[in-house]
């Protein structure tokens, strides 16, 4: 309800391994789900296992982490042609982006396009500028951390499809949220069957 009060329309939530997750308190749960569709609200996913360090992107990585968020994606029910994000939670630089970064996403990308979905990336505005360049993203949620190289610069272009804010409560929870980019609605989200 407090939610749909201040005007949340999409549930962002995390992918994760099954059985050792990373954040176990950002996987939805069966009942999150059940309630997420109840109230109307649309959803996207994010994959993240250890996504802050810079040893979790690797090829062999992306193509792991790319099958477990399509078994998710399946479980789930998800709509073909909406996105899968992959999280880059911390602050690369350009050659750490242009390597490991890059192979990663391009094994992940590969996967999920060819299961039917898009690809999106959470991470730092030169981390989004470099694989949009690179063709290895086709969506971009920037992080809340505007100290991130080229963050404050990617925001103010106006290229994101989403923007991360300081979190805040909602309704009892501590809640990230994210602006949609007007001339851009379409970040990936659907409808839980």
């Amino acid at each position: 309800d407090a939610m749909k009060y201040v005007g949340v329309k999409t549930i962002l939530r995390y992918m994760d391994w099954p059985g050792s997750p990373t954040l176990p308190q950002k996987i939805p749960t069966p009942g999150e789900l059940a309630l997420i569709k109840k109230n109307g609200f649309q959803f996207c996913g994010v994959f993240q296992h250890n996504n802050s360090k810079l040893a979790s992107f690797t090829a062999a990585r992306g193509d792991h982490d790319a099958g477990v968020a399509l078994e998710l994606a399946k479980k789930w029910g998800q709509t073909k042609g909406s996105a899968i994000y992959f999280g880059v939670d911390f602050d690369p630089n350009l050659s750490e982006i242009k390597g490991p970064v890059a192979d990663y996403a391009n094994e992940f990308g590969r996967r999920v396009r060819g299961a039917g979905f898009r690809v999106g990336a959470y991470g730092s505005g030169l981390t989004l500028e470099t694989l949009v360049a690179l063709g290895r993203i086709d969506l971009t949620w920037l992080s809340m951390s505007t100290g991130f190289r080229r963050s404050k610069e990617f925001a103010a272009s106006g290229k994101w499809n989403l923007k991360q804010t300081i979190d805040r409560n909602c309704g009892g929870i501590n809640v990230d949220f994210d602006y949609v980019n007007p001339s851009q609605p379409d970040f990936g989200q659907w409808t839980l069957p």
